[in-house]
């Protein structure tokens, strides 16, 4: 599957991926995951809450948590 303007955060020693677009229509996805470099690995995590999914966002990490802004969704966010 094609993914694409994916929502990148370092936390927690960890990479989140938490949503990103799909296909040639650019779909929202919603889905998150995360890398652990421990274990060199990827794990599926709760996806963003429906209605929420979006690419191409800004993202931070602030005090553990991560938020996401803006971003596409068929339009703008």
């Amino acid at each position: 599957m094609r993914r694409t303007f994916p929502e990148v955060a370092v936390g927690n020693g960890r990479i989140y991926l938490t949503g990103f677009l799909t296909g040639l229509g650019f779909e929202p996805d919603g889905r998150v995951f995360e890398y652990d470099p421990a274990d060199d690995r990827w794990r599926e995590r709760r996806a963003m809450p429906t209605g929420s999914e979006r690419g191409a966002s800004g993202v931070a990490v602030i005090d553990g948590r991560i938020f996401v802004a803006g971003g596409l969704r068929g339009e703008s966010v």
